[in-house]
């Protein structure tokens, strides 16, 4: 829910950063609102990315980082267990 709080404050802050930038180019900038429109945008990026979970492993590259193929090992499991039980 949380992230979904993140986006829209995400949103709302580009919009005020965009009104900013549009008072700049009259020669009146308001910088006020390009303090809260960062500081809004900030903080929505701060609620977005706080509870995010680790990405799962995609099992690429596993042969490069040492490790055998999932398969492999579920193999050796299968294979050891059959000689235990014999």
């Amino acid at each position: 829910m949380s992230a979904q709080i993140g986006q829209f404050l995400i949103v709302i802050g580009l919009i005020v950063l965009v009104i900013f930038f549009g008072t700049d180019q009259v020669d009146q900038p308001a910088y006020n609102y390009f303090c809260g429109g960062l500081i809004i945008m900030l903080f929505g990026i701060y609620l977005y990315w706080h509870d995010r979970s680790p990405a799962k492993s995609s099992g690429r590259f596993r042969i490069l980082r040492g490790s055998n193929r999932p398969d492999q090992k579920k193999n050796e499991q299968k294979s050891d267990q059959k000689d235990k039980g014999l």
